[in-house]
């Protein structure tokens, strides 16, 4: 009996061995061979010190008069410090809400297509938990060393930043697209839900405008000293999440705190989505060992590696979480009995989740509602956004060029998107909506930009973003 298992036990091992070696051979790259060539920009120092002085403005999402005045002293900055693009004929800006804009650069052909970028005005607002971790002031907006520090240094305000130096280096020169482009710049970006994107939206959709596609300024590129390669990884996403909106009374304060461990107890059930464990794998293939392919080709050993290894220091780790916003608004309710007045708090909170797509909505609310027992239970929204952009593209492609030429030595691979408040409003205009911003992150520094803690670009990078811009409204 002995013998039979381990002669069965070598037979198991031997077929396991023999299909990895063939799922190694057989793996043909995603990854594709576009032929590239480099693209340069270098700032000058006024472009840089502009930079920095964008993000002194204290553009944190409210409603209060303070907050309103910072945008729209930003707004006046941009209006002074880029003068061609607010001075051209050929384009125009609307506002969006209260403080949120829109600029739509006429093409020059009269063709449908269009394109729409995303670029937020607003940061969020810094955690004082980690203001000891900063380097500086939040709002310093410091030049050191070819390092510029403040808060939107590596998120949407420097993206919008570079993308209007590009299209004020592009004017200056006498280009002009051939198809319309529109530049979305809301200022509620980093709220739970982003009422100007949706407005937007409906703007759009009942013009019956659609796009080729939709950039949205999320995720980021990996340095090198990557677990598996030597390269940087360009993460572009394309996966978006479910958003859900919870509103929730209760007399009973610690009903608050067991609703948030059970949330809590769920973002620990996580599980990299098979597909993808095959879309790295096929991505980042050529770039790859023998030994480390063949480590991939074995499905039990790729899925452990990769939540293991790959995800570590990485935003994958917590795109396919279940994120949550908690935001308590306790009111105090009278009541009058029998000449005896009787106070009560009512605990009125508002959640707000971001869901991986792999779940299902309506049976993560019934198994809350079962754990929880609130008197009021009420689904205030709850958008499915579903979208899964194509890496078959040719903005796909585009974008890999374009990565490729202005980050030399990167490999550009898809993923989840990072946040899921706005992008997924626009699932309504384009099939295509991609998550990307051109921004260089070390691998020990990423949970810092999860986290929005200490947030820095090198002028280097900057550069490198400009050009990035560029080659996309050239190619627009």
């Amino acid at each position: 009996m002995k013998k039979l298992t381990l002669i069965l036990s070598l037979f198991a091992l031997t077929f396991g061995l023999v299909g990895a070696l063939f799922n190694t051979f057989a793996l043909f790259s995603r990854q594709k061979q576009i032929p590239t060539q480099a693209i340069n920009y270098r700032a000058d120092s006024l472009t840089v010190e502009k930079l920095a002085k964008a993000l002194r403005y204290e553009t944190i999402t409210g409603k209060d008069s303070f907050s309103l005045q910072e945008f729209n002293r930003f707004q006046t900055f941009l209006i002074e410090n880029f003068p061609t693009v607010h001075s051209s004929k050929a384009i125009t800006y609307i506002p969006i809400g209260a403080n949120g804009r829109l600029y739509r650069w006429k093409g020059v052909d009269f063709n449908p297509k269009a394109n729409l970028w995303l670029a937020a005005q607003d940061v969020a607002e810094p955690n004082l938990a980690f203001i000891p971790q900063w380097r500086f002031n939040p709002f310093v907006g410091k030049h050191e060393k070819g390092i510029i520090y403040g808060a939107g240094a590596n998120k949407h305000k420097f993206c919008l930043l570079a993308t209007l130096q590009a299209w004020e280096n592009e004017l200056k020169k006498g280009f002009a697209p051939k198809n319309d482009l529109y530049l979305f710049a809301p200022a509620d970006f980093y709220s739970p839900i982003s009422t100007q994107s949706k407005a937007l939206t409906a703007i759009f959709y009942t013009q019956d405008l659609r796009f080729k596609y939709v950039l949205i300024a999320e995720n980021y590129i990996a340095t090198a000293n990557n677990t598996f390669t030597d390269k940087n990884i360009a993460w572009i996403g394309t996966n978006q999440k479910n958003m859900l909106h919870l509103r929730l009374k209760s007399t009973d304060s610690t009903q608050i705190k067991s609703f948030e461990a059970c949330l809590h107890a769920q973002t620990n059930t996580f599980n990299l989505k098979n597909v993808y464990n095959r879309q790295l794998l096929e991505f980042l293939s050529p770039e790859l060992s023998f030994g480390t392919r063949f480590l991939f080709a074995n499905e039990f050993l790729c899925a452990y590696f990769i939540n293991n290894k790959l995800l570590k220091d990485s935003f994958l780790s917590k795109a396919n979480r279940i994120e949550y916003i908690i935001n308590r608004n306790d009111t105090v309710q009278t009541e009058n009995r029998t000449a005896q007045t009787k106070n009560r708090i009512i605990n009125n909170t508002n959640v707000y989740l971001q869901l991986p797509q792999s779940v299902n909505v309506a049976n993560f609310i019934n198994q809350l509602k079962q754990n929880t027992s609130f008197s009021s239970f009420d689904i205030v929204e709850k958008q499915i956004f579903a979208n899964i952009a194509p890496t078959n593209s040719w903005e796909w492609g585009l974008l890999e060029r374009l990565v490729k030429e202005t980050n030399p030595n990167t490999i550009v691979v898809p993923a989840p998107a990072g946040r899921g408040n706005a992008g997924g409003y626009f699932q309504l205009l384009s099939p295509q909506i991609y998550y990307f911003s051109p921004v260089q992150i070390a691998q020990n520094q990423a949970n810092n930009y999860l986290q929005t803690i200490d947030e820095q670009l090198s002028v280097e990078n900057y550069n490198q973003a400009v050009a990035f811009y560029a080659g996309l409204l050239r190619a627009n």
